[in-house]
């Protein structure tokens, strides 16, 4: 099937993973499947990239400066199970893209997917890039902060609509930074502390 199955994989330098079909995390507990403590992590799949059950993530943990970057043809499922920032570098889905950070903050390069994308973080969700460049690109966009903020007043997340989607966002102790200067900004709920 050219799947991939990962129980646990230990680095201290970049993690680059290519499969024909899934990459697959076999386990669910809080450790992560993939660890690199000094570098950046790629993924490349002809299909998804998820956990072993459906509901699950890839669980990964990335350290401080360590970027991520994927290219998915299906749908990613993946989680920072790290305490500190998880940086999006680069990645594209084909699918639906959703990448949480329940202990952390989530500072994004671009993030493309044909379907939704979700992110979830307890801290702060910023925009690695410099102002008015895209961060954020789906048929739907859901964002959510725990305690911080989304975007920043020097720096807006910049988010674009694919079709007919709309965008959720909630910062629940936080504020909201969003800037869409390519497309209408079609809201389904923002809600901000």
């Amino acid at each position: 099937t050219g799947d991939m199955n990962i129980n646990h994989l230990n680095a201290g330098g970049d993690v680059r993973l290519q499969a024909a079909g899934n990459i697959i995390d076999n386990e669910s507990d809080s450790t992560a499947a993939i660890a690199t403590t000094a570098g950046d992590l790629l993924l490349r799949a002809e299909s998804a990239v998820e956990g072993v059950t459906v509901n699950n993530p890839l669980r990964v943990s990335l350290s401080e400066g360590s970027r991520l970057s994927a290219e998915i043809v299906g749908n990613m499922h993946l989680e920072q199970v790290a305490l500190n920032t998880l940086y999006i570098d680069q990645v594209n889905v084909g699918g639906n893209a959703k990448i949480e950070a329940p202990t952390a903050g989530i500072l994004v390069d671009i993030i493309s997917a044909t379907g939704t994308v979700a992110l979830q973080a307890q801290d702060s969700i910023l925009a690695a890039n410099q102002p008015n460049e895209l961060n954020v690109q789906g048929s739907a966009i859901n964002l959510q902060s725990e305690i911080g903020s989304i975007g920043a007043f020097t720096n807006y997340l910049d988010v674009e609509l694919l079709s007919d989607g709309v965008i959720s966002a909630t910062a629940l102790q936080g504020d909201i930074y969003i800037n869409s200067s390519n497309n209408d900004l079609k809201v389904a709920e923002i809600e901000a502390g």
